[in-house]
């Protein structure tokens, strides 16, 4: 009957165990010792960490590996196995599977599509996020202060819940047992490191090859803080934006933008008709790809219906007035990269000089900038100089239904009546939706 002495582990910093070295140095290989011969009895430092002492004893209960107690363990730190990766021993993928089995029964958790956590190592002295005033904390479900005071029950569910985490290396990337396969994780290490956690212990491989991302600082050792910068903050925003699963109001929610009706202006989406009738009208455009443009981007949710439609390219021209448009096309650039061009200003003055500067005829034209008379007015006129015989033009916020009509209302219908009459537009169609929401489109006589 063979002994596996299970030591306590602890950190360079008082009062705290290491974890990573705690899995790598004796769990693991109690396990290993186990799957060689399962009469093996593990033998418990009492000095174990909760954390430390909870994982061996939920292996042991599920196993039904006989356990003693010894108090005359001594630690020795960084044994002679700790440059051999877990991945290396033939029992590494076996082991993993008996680890996630048992988490899955102990703990049975519904899976989240996203959940977004967030660990800077703030409690710790040594490489841990300096300057971070909180700018990204709305873009997260969970932000960890720390992770140290957290029971190994409650750090094994915020692992199994979490779909993204990004944080700097250290020991509680061990955690990464506890993950779904799909789950991403982006981790900060210095460039002076030698031992990043997840790749010195194998254990990036618990989840899928491509969803774990490392930005290297420059410069830093392994003791070093690091320091929030753009450059990070940036990285950060394209890694937490999944667009197969954040929408652009979503995004905006999260970026602390107040999308009800009275603290924004009124956009597209809101109206499901109205979206439905311009999905159709893409639909109708018999193109390879289509070239789209428009006035008045706003925040962005014109350019979504657009741009969903993977065929499509579009320019907006737009006087980038409102605080939200810049965190729209962050989004959108992000979302649909390559795809999306901003030409900023007064759009009386800049799509005449684009007509004039660019020999290029878009597909589809949607109108819905300044909705005073003159400025719809000469909208709809300018943009003819951009169309094609077969161009569609529409143009936003006309209606003729006389009990929704409202102030915004009368420019647009105006300007179309007239283009229309004065035989410039041939009319398609024209809907009233609901109160102060409708659209009128056609062709331009050319």
């Amino acid at each position: 009957m063979n002994r596996y002495y299970i030591k306590h582990a602890h950190s360079w910093e008082k009062d705290k165990s290491n974890i990573a070295h705690f899995f790598h140095e004796y769990l693991f290989r109690a396990l290993e010792a186990y799957l060689i011969d399962n009469t093996t009895i593990f033998v418990l430092d009492t000095k174990l960490s909760e954390w430390e002492l909870q994982f061996s004893l939920l292996i042991s209960k599920h196993l039904d590996i006989k356990v003693e107690y010894s108090d005359t363990l001594t630690y020795t730190p960084f044994g002679d196995t700790v440059n051999i990766k877990l991945e290396e021993s033939q029992y590494f993928n076996q082991i993993v599977v008996i680890i996630k089995d048992i988490i899955h029964t102990e703990y049975p958790m519904e899976e989240h599509n996203t959940y977004k956590v967030l660990y800077f190592r703030n409690e710790c002295i040594r490489r841990r996020m300096v300057d971070y005033n909180n700018q990204l904390n709305g873009m997260f479900d969970k932000v960890i202060t720390d992770m140290s005071i957290l029971s190994f029950e409650e750090q094994v569910k915020l692992f199994m819940s979490c779909s993204h985490l990004v944080t700097i290396d250290g020991a509680h990337l061990t955690n990464i047992l506890f993950m779904n396969e799909n789950a991403k994780i982006y981790n900060i290490i210095p460039d002076k490191i030698t031992r990043c956690w997840t790749l010195e212990f194998g254990l990036y491989n618990c989840i899928k090859s491509g969803n774990f991302t490392t930005y290297i600082i420059s410069d830093s050792d392994f003791n070093d803080n690091v320091v929030y910068n753009t450059d990070i903050e940036n990285n950060l925003k394209d890694f937490l934006i999944d667009a197969s699963r954040m929408k652009l109001t979503e995004y905006l929610i999260k970026f602390g933008v107040d999308i009800n009706p009275s603290a924004i202006e009124g956009y597209t989406q809101q109206v499901p008709d109205q979206v439905d009738d311009l999905r159709s009208i893409l639909q109708s455009i018999n193109t390879p790809t289509i070239k789209a443009m428009e006035i008045g981007f706003n925040a962005g949710h014109s350019a979504e219906i657009f741009l969903e439609n993977s065929n499509v390219t579009l320019t907006s021209f737009d006087n980038m007035y409102w605080y939200y448009t810049p965190i729209a096309k962050n989004y959108i650039d992000i979302t649909y990269p390559d795809r999306h061009v901003m030409v900023c200003g007064d759009s009386t003055v800049t799509v005449p000089e684009y007509s004039k500067m660019y020999d290029l005829k878009f597909d589809i034209i949607f109108i819905d900038g300044n909705h005073n008379y003159e400025y719809a007015y000469n909208d709809l006129k300018n943009c003819k100089n951009l169309a094609h015989k077969d161009t569609i033009v529409i143009l936003d916020d006309t209606m003729y239904e006389e009990k929704w009509k409202d102030t915004w209302t009368d420019g647009p219908t105006r300007s179309w009546v007239e283009h229309v009459k004065n035989n410039e537009i041939i009319e398609l169609n024209k809907k009233d939706y609901l109160h102060g929401r409708g659209m009128s489109w056609g062709r331009y006589n050319i």
